[in-house]
């Protein structure tokens, strides 16, 4: 018999509101490294939370009367554990601080945003088709140089005339198009960014029973990640990075047959068709292509997937064994990767990842104490993380 809701490692502890929880899902309360306001409740003897706690929090405790917590160890290396302790109860409105903790922040403190939301800034502006200016007409032309050399050189396509192309094929051929923008890479920055992209629409696509199920990390799930990540006293968020996989969709292979139209203004348009080896942006199944290939690398690179969707974390043995230590937590986000280390390099383990995919992955630190993942801005400290 132990408490499940025990000093995490020393730092941070739990501190909990003592309002009910909220029906939206699971919401973090705040953390304070010292002092520490404990709710203590007492496992049964198979090491099993009380039924009747878990039908009053079912909305937000992501255990179960069968959850089975181990008895002879702290369990913050189970997922359930850490996200239920994480998760039970949203914060209080006006929090009290204790006196001389300093307080961990996992929410967005903007009342203009609800709950569990995530504010978001504009990292694309989609560049217009006419009156562009001298500087973005040559951002453009280098841009659209740029991602047709990308396709070259990820043997994005067979180039295939026209005239021997099956008539059932030219007639399902997808047209595609170029996407123009501007891409915000930091604050007051921007860069073009060009896109071939397919007109995937039912009206160009015909195909049936295409799989387009894809899997990421939702707004909640990165702030279970952080709290996970918290209770190890080795954690330190100025250690996280973002890999950013550089054309990811073209790393990802396709089998089946699927012809596009080059853009019209490409010098293949009206003479060769495309017969497609990876996946391309506008069609309905590349996101499930690219989620099957990432999720082949990640595994290979020795990641597992946790029971939170979009969520991955390495170990040096079995999940969650007694004997297995936490490596680093990994929410995805389509091919962005943040990469939580607990007590490895986050570089490395981000080679790692590229080595067994071979991608070629941009690593960004945090700069000043701010990264930005998922289009969204985080400020990290020691003890601190501040989303935004």
């Amino acid at each position: 018999m132990q408490p499940a809701w025990c000093p995490l490692r020393g730092r941070p502890k739990l501190l909990y509101g003592a309002q009910k929880p909220s029906g939206c899902g699971p919401e973090l309360c705040f953390l304070v490294p010292e002092e520490v306001v404990e709710r203590n409740i007492i496992l049964s003897a198979e090491g099993t939370l009380p039924s009747h706690l878990c039908d009053t929090y079912r909305s937000v405790l992501l255990a179960s009367p069968e959850t089975v917590f181990p008895t002879d160890r702290l369990s913050f290396d189970s997922l359930a554990s850490s996200a239920a302790a994480a998760a039970i109860f949203p914060p209080p409105p006006h929090p009290t601080p204790v006196a001389g903790a300093s307080v961990v922040y996992l929410w967005n403190e903007d009342d203009k945003v609800g709950p569990g939301a995530f504010q978001a800034a504009t990292t694309h502006i989609p560049l217009p088709r006419r009156g562009l200016t001298v500087e973005q007409l040559d951002g453009r032309a280098q841009s659209r140089a740029a991602e047709l050399q990308s396709l070259a050189d990820n043997d994005a396509y067979k180039r295939v005339p026209i005239a021997e192309v099956d008539a059932k094929h030219r007639r399902s051929a997808v047209p595609t198009h170029f996407v123009d923008t501007e891409k915000r890479v930091q604050e007051g920055a921007w860069t073009y960014k060009s896109r071939v992209v397919a007109d995937g629409t039912p009206f160009f696509d015909r195909r049936e029973g295409v799989t387009t199920s894809c899997a990421t990390a939702s707004q909640s799930a990165i702030r279970i990640a952080l709290a996970m990540a918290f209770a190890h006293s080795d954690f330190d968020p100025r250690e996280i990075v973002v890999a950013d996989v550089k054309t990811a969709y073209l790393t990802a292979f396709r089998s089946d047959s699927l012809y596009v139209h080059p853009p019209k203004d490409h010098p293949n348009q009206g003479q060769f068709l495309w017969l497609l080896n990876r996946a391309l942006y506008g069609l309905r199944d590349s996101g499930n292509l690219w989620d099957r290939s990432r999720n082949k690398t990640l595994a290979a690179a020795g990641w597992v997937p946790s029971s939170v969707q979009g969520i991955w974390w390495k170990w040096t043995g079995k999940p969650e064994a007694p004997t297995s230590r936490l490596l680093g937590i990994l929410p995805t986000f389509v091919d962005d990767f943040a990469i939580l280390p607990i007590g490895r390099s986050a570089v490395q383990l981000a080679r790692e990842i590229a080595a067994k995919g071979g991608y070629q992955i941009k690593i960004t630190k945090p700069k000043n104490g701010t990264l930005r993942w998922a289009g969204v801005d985080f400020n990290v400290s020691r003890d601190s993380v501040h989303i935004h």
